[in-house]
């Protein structure tokens, strides 16, 4: 039996296949070809099933080996995310059946709409404008953001310019794009050359044509003499495939254009600018002997502060429970801090309620950040935690609604550049702004920004490397999406720290250890935002859907004008042969 045949009578082979392939794929950081090769194989086995009447047996099946899959991917860096490792087991086993049941049930919903789609661009086209939005509107409800999703990470290769314009709806698009590619030509080589549309082979579907005729006592009938070839459903949908796959090719060649590499920290169109984090790791021969206190900070600020522009702390790196604690802290980390610098200090605090306002019941925890500068009295830029870690964070802690807000600082003059080289006033304007940790999970984070941040200052505490990686990814992905820099400074045990954005893509360090490192920002420095900064969610949604809608239009035009163009053709044809007999002469 031939290998083709086999999958076709036993579609349990995609049993066996997706899930090893979803152990790939449905890491903590997803990789884009795993990913879609997954999202194809489960597409080939829906398409198979449907028609055979087995949804509810192989897709239980698919589900539950899914959910193992992904488990398994995670499984070392979920153990310690809750309280107890049962608890934390039975939450991720509960998470990956859930997206694992949204992602097969999106794929079948698609099967079913696409018998009321008539044109075959739409029918290809439908599954990627589906597996966007829906995966979109997860991430956006979601209290960890794309974490959860089957949405790649990494890997992205020539597409990950796309993420200034669309955002990760529109990398999604393109993993779901790429696996109806994928399924259609797998599905074309197993029904073989007797059926190379797989939904047609299996139901046995017959599609009307709509055939068109122009008829008149006074005008030459264009169709009827000679009526032409119709394009069969499987030749239509062939082509259809084929601009498709042209399509995600030509996707993939604007970055051979464009420079990959950051702008240079010393030039005359950048910025040069010392960025630092700080991670005192109190230890004896490499053993951590306690964790870092307000006094280990300040003793790294006072090392490290003749490196760097901007130092930033942590998130959680110290615990105020009064107003005036924080306040006496405040003061005493501007008094060691040298002039004109910036320190970011990360910090949970303890807030009651004001009584005088009549406000009632117990004080509330928050998780907070403040960037202090030596001249002014009060924090110059403040921001409050907004999403939470479910269960081991929204238990002990009260979410933030304010969004981010921005603050210009001016940037004094080095010693090494001349005041006219610099700018006026010997000041640059370095726009920056601020989020911590799982805000970075989602992009509508920085929805309401209204200019493009140079720098953005990320906090975070992580507890597994894995975790660590996958945050680092999103803020990357948040970096990109934003046009902007992200400084990285994660204090959890095997977190990972350093600067992403604008080229720069590998971490600094895993692990403890405060660092410094030079970066260069475009000067003069464009604060518009970009396509999908300014356009968001609603530019990215009409357009995975323009694709197949305009898609669709263009299609069922070109086709009627061609089909216009070769009747006219053909009455050109036979109009001239009539007139070339007509003048030929009689022969006796």
């Amino acid at each position: 039996m031939a290998l083709n045949t086999f999958v076709i009578r036993h579609p349990s082979v995609w049993l066996g296949v997706a899930p090893v392939i979803g152990i790939a794929a449905l890491s903590t950081t997803p990789p884009f070809l795993p990913l879609t090769l997954l999202v194809s194989a489960l597409h080939l086995h829906v398409h198979t099933i449907l028609p055979r009447g087995h949804l509810a047996s192989h897709g239980s099946a698919q589900v539950l080996l899914l959910a193992v899959a992904a488990s398994l991917a995670h499984l070392g860096a979920s153990l310690d995310a809750l309280s107890t490792r049962a608890v934390s087991i039975l939450v991720l086993a509960v998470l990956s059946a859930l997206t694992s049941l949204i992602s097969l049930a999106t794929i079948a919903l698609t099967y079913y709409v696409n018998r009321a789609v008539s044109t075959p661009w739409s029918k290809l086209t439908l599954f990627p404008a589906m597996w966007a939005t829906v995966w979109g509107t997860i991430a956006y409800v979601s209290p960890v953001g794309r974490l959860i999703t089957w949405s790649p990470s990494v890997g992205l290769g020539p597409y990950e310019w796309i993420r200034p314009i669309l955002g990760q709806w529109g990398i999604d698009w393109i993993v779901a794009a790429w696996a109806v590619v994928c399924a259609e030509t797998i599905g074309n080589w197993l029904v073989g050359p007797a059926g190379d549309d797989l939904d047609a082979a299996l139901e046995q579907e017959q599609e009307q044509e709509q055939i068109i005729s122009i008829v008149s006592e006074d005008v030459p009938n264009l169709v009827a003499p000679a009526p032409a070839p119709k394009e069969t459903p499987i030749a239509a949908r062939s082509r259809a495939l084929a601009v498709l796959g042209m399509l995600l090719v030509a996707l993939s060649v604007p970055p051979l254009f464009l420079s990959p590499l950051p702008p240079r920290p010393l030039s005359a169109h950048t910025t040069p600018l010392s960025v630092g984090c700080l991670l005192p790791f109190p230890h004896r021969s490499g053993e951590s002997t306690r964790a870092p206190l307000l006094d280990d900070y300040i003793k790294e600020i006072r090392r490290l502060q003749a490196q760097a522009d901007i130092l930033i702390w942590p998130e959680s790196a110290v615990r105020f429970e009064t107003a005036e604690a924080k306040k006496a802290a405040f003061a005493k980390i501007k008094e060691a801090t040298g002039g004109k610098k910036l320190i970011g200090v990360s910090y949970e605090e303890y807030i009651l309620p004001d009584r005088t306002k009549g406000e009632r019941g117990p004080g509330i925890r928050q998780n907070s950040f403040a960037l202090l500068r030596r001249e002014s009295e009060e924090p110059v830029l403040e921001y409050t935690k907004r999403k939470l870690v479910p269960i081991a964070e929204s238990f002990s802690l009260t979410p933030s609604s304010e969004p981010p807000s921005m603050y210009t600082w001016d940037m004094p003059k080095p010693t090494e550049w001349s005041r006219t080289g610099w700018g006026p006033d010997s000041t640059r304007p370095v726009p920056v702004t601020a989020s911590i940790c799982l805000d970075f999970s989602a992009a509508s984070s920085f929805s309401t920004l209204d200019a493009r941040p140079a720098l953005v200052f990320a906090p975070a505490r992580t507890w597994h490397v894995g975790v660590g990686l996958a945050m680092w990814e999103q803020a990357r992905a948040r970096a990109e999406e934003l046009g902007t820099m992200v400084l990285w400074c994660d204090g959890g045990e095997g977190g990972v720290s350093g600067i992403a954005g604008q080229g720069i893509q590998e971490f600094v360090q895993v692990g403890q250890g405060s660092w410094v490192r030079e970066i260069g920002l475009p000067y003069p420095y464009d604060e518009r935002r970009t396509m999908f900064a300014a356009g968001g969610t609603y530019l990215a949604l009409a357009a995975v859907w323009g694709i197949t809608g305009i898609g669709a239009i263009a299609e069922i035009g070109l086709v009627a004008f061609g089909g216009r163009t070769a009747a006219l053709v053909r009455f050109v044809k036979k109009w001239r042969a009539q007139r070339a007999a007509d003048e030929e002469p009689l022969l006796g």
